[in-house]
């Protein structure tokens, strides 16, 4: 009884220390909708245009951390440099392409694809990775 509570609690926890955030995705007359839980406590929120439609939306934290979701962008995603040394012979993108994640200077990071999008997380400290991992486990496409 005392585990079940104690479980409860931590979801709890976990629940009230995020946002939950519905963003929209354009491209060209085709709009898709995601949604996910953003930690709370982000210092900006910002979109970052091709000139046409928004393709990146990103959370920035006052400690570093930066949250992030990629949708089919010219330029690379916050963690392509890290993603590219991590790779292995025979790494794609797409259906196959598995998730990438480790320590970079003490602080966590993390990239997966979940269909056309990339998602992840940079410069997250060791005590914070749960809320961040919470994070992208809750992403929804609509």
């Amino acid at each position: 009884m005392k585990q079940l509570f104690l479980y409860s609690t931590l979801l709890f926890l976990v629940a009230c220390a995020a946002n939950k955030k519905t963003l929209t995705f354009q491209s060209g007359k085709q709009a898709t909708k995601v949604m996910m839980r953003v930690p709370k406590g982000f210092a900006s929120d910002m979109g970052r245009t091709d000139g046409e439609s928004i393709k990146e939306f990103f959370y920035a934290y006052p400690d570093g951390a930066l949250l992030y979701i990629y949708r089919n962008a010219s330029w690379p995603t916050k963690n392509a440099g890290l993603v590219e040394a991590a790779k292995k012979p025979g790494d794609k993108k797409g259906r196959d392409y598995p998730v990438f994640k480790g320590v970079d200077g003490g602080l966590a990071w993390k990239e997966v694809q979940v269909d056309s999008f990339l998602i992840g997380y940079k410069n997250v400290p060791p005590t914070r990775l749960g809320v961040f991992e919470n994070a992208l486990s809750s992403f929804i496409i609509k």
